[in-house]
């Protein structure tokens, strides 16, 4: 495959040419580098001349010095080895026991042909052989003899091991392979199998590659300059690492596929999460462990054609282990947000964005989802009109909302393009409601709801006559809300509706909830989910994957700009609606002038839908840099949107969070601009008004100061959630150098002294450049 990372991450060559190991053990009889067997190398040896003193010192003896008088005493028998010898007999010991019968021929190399008989070519002169009765000398001999035996075994051996090695290493990387292509597949019982056959092939390429035991294997490694020998042993552990690392992966997959499981109200096994935690922690640690090894290995032991695909994974491997480190925090996050040692009730909001508002939508819809010792305790669904009839106090809504709605309630708290303020309204709100708090509140995009039907299949409800699935679901939703026979409780189809499409996810198969438990994951990087929690540890997980839903602080001296679009009594025209966002950026040595084009096409006019052919008002907010300038505006809708009633004769109350939001505002009636300050940014609002079947472009232009000419200009852009862009283009004027967060997202091109990025907003987008 073109991309294998690790394959034959074994393939070294820990023997030397001969299938001998590579490494030389002093100091009892330097034998040089030459094969042991070459008859002139015996001969050389057997020539030199002997230091008996020397040799009996070298293996731990003594030498005693008697009178020249004395007639020589009979040496003592010792009574116990030296370490010397008793490294030797271990040795010889773990030779003997390896089986070399059977060896193939064809991995064994003939003995050269002058040294096939070495024993007839031995020399026979007795000065040469037993000079004399000299018994010390034929101990020599036999020294050398034991070691030339010793050595043909290690060499024999060494082949073997070495074709071991090569055996079980290749169908150890053909496992992981295997396993690789089964997870993809979804296969996990297979995965899992192929990550044990591919641990135990390694360790079998373990237990060769240290045949002479543990004791001489590390001797071994740490000898200076052996580092073929060090390099095998770490790529067979890491292999072996890996692959334990595997098994628990696929173990956690398996626990990912049973989490389902957690949204039926029935089951009582409360061990998936923490088997799913308990299965990263594992694989997090082996992976590390494998790192430090794969750091530790000389890469000019492996050979070349397998060199740069082990470069390749080396420089990967950071990134696979920080998958691991946040597979982790996500585990931990679902062990706390289930709650499993205690109870948490959460407050869902359905947003719709065919009904844009700053957050993502109108929730015209909210659910409660209470975890009670890590499962579901309670789930219910309701119109949020229902709850808000609960509400005893009358409170002034924002001014853009007063002439469509007397006062303030749940279902238009999510006013501030803030989410973490706009859900803690929320929270207020549903508290003075229900009489009853939460712990936290998810919003919850219908773009979610149509992808799981792409995965489970369509949804009956023969009470409606209706059969939903991923291409009808909006609209039969929307057009029962508008147009359905219930009026006195139109939103009884989504009450309907929403258990059974959780026993749809809770009834997947492994390899179907994997793929929901992947929307859900990915969701929040769309923001079609943004999460607030009172819990501490909660937020700060949401805060720092950028789930919160917050308006981004960016450091001083950055550009920043988010375009936000509120339906107000456009029904839910968003759908049919393209938008385009051009943004043109200049400077000189102290200003950089911004240009914002917002084109809005309205396609509705004739659809079946009559709730897609409305007039569609949208109050607009865009935010800039705190020390930023209004220039001018055109384009625009200078309405008169007057309030239902007179507020103050009529006592109601004011929200203090909303008045000292609202206190702020400077409208000017001759633009029907109003600079605001929100979230630490400057605020531009103003209406754009577009008919069925018409197209309309404002423009705003704005200067923010440039504090420092010398370094390049920097820009990030804010998704608002729900907002579907046909296209946003950014022209940078004598730019260059242009860098972007999003790299597989944007285009970049030129046109005149302008430099182009085109993007599909679907996530924030971050942009560094050069500006002349």
């Amino acid at each position: 495959m073109k991309h294998r990372k690790i394959e034959n991450l074994f393939d070294v060559k820990p023997l030397n040419e001969n299938g001998v190991v590579d490494v030389y053990l002093e100091p009892v009889i330097n034998l040089r580098k030459k094969p042991i067997y070459r008859t002139d190398d015996f001969h050389e040896l057997m020539d030199q001349d002997f230091d008996f003193r020397a040799e009996l010192l070298s293996f731990g003896g003594q030498v005693i010095e008697e009178p020249s008088s004395s007639r020589p005493r009979p040496k003592p028998i010792p009574s116990g080895k030296s370490e010397v010898e008793k490294t030797f007999d271990r040795i010889i010991s773990e030779i003997n026991k390896t089986e070399l019968k059977g060896l193939d021929s064809q991995f064994i190399k003939p003995l050269p042909d002058d040294s096939s008989n070495v024993a007839a070519e031995l020399p026979t002169s007795d000065k040469h052989i037993f000079p004399g009765k000299d018994k010390v000398f034929s101990k020599k001999i036999l020294i050398v003899l034991a070691i030339l035996i010793c050595g043909f075994g290690v060499w024999k051996l060494g082949v073997k091991v070495k074709s071991n090695i090569i055996k079980n290493g290749g169908s150890a990387v053909l496992n992981l392979e295997e396993a690789k292509a089964s997870l993809g597949d979804f296969k996990l019982d297979k995965a899992l199998l192929n990550f044990t056959n591919a641990y135990e092939e390694f360790s079998k390429a373990g237990d060769n590659l240290n045949f002479m035991g543990g004791y001489l294997g590390g001797l071994l490694a740490e000898i200076p300059g052996n580092s073929q020998y060090k390099s095998a042993r770490n790529l067979v552990e890491a292999g072996k690492l890996f692959s334990k690392a595997g098994q628990s992966l696929a173990s956690a997959m398996n626990s990912v596929s049973k989490t389902g499981m957690l949204l039926n109200p029935n089951n009582s096994d409360l061990s998936l999460v923490a088997n799913l935690k308990n299965a990263i922690v594992l694989s997090r640690a082996n992976l590390h462990k494998a790192s430090d090894l794969l750091t530790d290995i000389d890469p000019s032991v492996i050979p070349e054609d397998k060199k740069q695909s082990f470069l390749e994974f080396q420089e990967k491997l950071p990134e696979i282990i920080k998958l691991a480190d946040e597979g982790l925090g996500y585990s931990r996050f679902l062990e706390s947000f289930i709650a499993t040692n205690s109870s948490k009730k959460y407050l869902i909001l359905f947003q719709n964005p065919s009904e844009l508002r700053p957050t993502g939508g109108f929730p015209g819809s909210y659910g409660i989802l209470t975890f009670k010792n890590g499962k579901i305790d309670e789930f219910k669904v309701d119109d949020v009109y229902n709850i808000d009839g609960q509400l005893k106090e009358n409170i002034i809504p924002p001014k853009e909302l007063q002439h469509i709605t007397p006062n303030w309630g749940m279902r238009d708290a999510n006013w501030f393009i803030d989410f973490p303020t706009s859900a803690k309204k929320v929270m207020e709100f549903f508290k003075k409601e229900s009489g009853s708090s939460v712990d936290g509140v998810i919003t919850f995009s219908p773009v979610i709801v149509r992808q799981i039907l792409e995965i489970t299949g369509p949804v009956e409800l023969p009470k409606y006559n209706l059969v939903l699935d991923s291409d009808n679901f909006i609209q039969e939703i929307q057009a029962e809300v508008e147009y359905g026979e219930n009026r006195t409780q139109p939103k009884s189809i989504l009450v309907d509706f929403a258990p059974k499409l959780l026993e749809k996810i809770y009834l997947a198969d492994s390899s179907k909830w994997l793929k929901i438990f992947n929307v859900l994951i990915s969701s929040p990087e769309r923001k079609d989910i943004l999460m607030y929690f009172k819990d501490f540890g909660l937020q700060s997980f949401v805060l720092e994957k950028g789930f919160s839903g917050e308006v981004k602080n960016v450091p001083e001296g950055q550009d920043y700009i988010m375009t936000t679009l509120s339906n107000v009594k456009g029904s839910k025209t968003d759908a049919v609606i393209n938008n385009n966002i051009n943004l043109y950026v200049s400077s000189d040595s102290d200003t950089i002038r911004h240009k914002l084009v917002i084109t809005r096409k309205h396609n509705g006019g004739l659809d079946k839908y009559g709730f897609y052919n409305r007039q569609s008002p949208t109050y607009i907010r865009v935010l800039v840099p705190d020390d930023a300038k209004f220039v001018s505006i055109s384009g625009n809708d200078k309405t008169n949107f007057k309030p239902l009633i007179n507020y103050e004769s009529a006592g109601f109350s004011r929200d203090d969070d909303l008045y000292m939001f609202e206190r702020g505002y400077d409208k000017d009636n001759k633009t029907g601009v109003t600079t605001y300050k929100e979230s630490g940014k400057t605020g531009f609002g103003f209406w754009l008004v577009v008919n069925p079947r018409e197209t309309k472009t404002v423009e705003l232009n704005y200067e923010v100061p440039r504090s420092n000419p010398d370094k390049p200009y920097e820009l990030y852009i804010q998704k608002q959630p729900g907002l579907q862009l046909d296209n946003l283009e950014l022209l940078l004027k004598n730019a260059t150098n242009i860098v972007t967060s999003q790299k597989d997202a944007a285009t970049i091109s030129t046109s005149g002294d302008m430099q182009v990025v085109d993007y599909n907003l679907d996530k924030d987008l971050s942009i560094k450049a050069i500006l002349k």
